[in-house]
């Protein structure tokens, strides 16, 4: 297993990732977590604390090309390391 958090810097964007979710997938409950946001941004905040602390790459999720190239990236590193 290779620890990854991925992580949305700014509160607008997670919040709109929580409408079109909730629009492409309302069993989701994309109500719940606009109406506990709060909650959940320090929550996010909290894990990127215990991410760094443990040594846990921390990835924004800004766009999906440059998302996916850093996590395999990430992967590509450790498994190098490992062989």
């Amino acid at each position: 297993m290779i620890p990854i958090l991925l992580t949305v810097h700014c509160q607008e964007t997670l919040q709109q990732h929580f409408h079109r979710r909730g629009q492409a997938a309302p069993f989701r409950g994309a109500t719940r977590y606009l109406e506990n946001f709060s909650a959940v941004w320090q929550i996010q905040d909290y894990l990127v604390g215990e991410a760094q602390r443990c040594g846990v790459p921390v990835i924004p999720n800004t766009n999906l090309d440059d998302t996916l190239r850093r996590v395999f990236g990430v992967i590509t590193e450790r498994l190098l390391e490992s062989f």
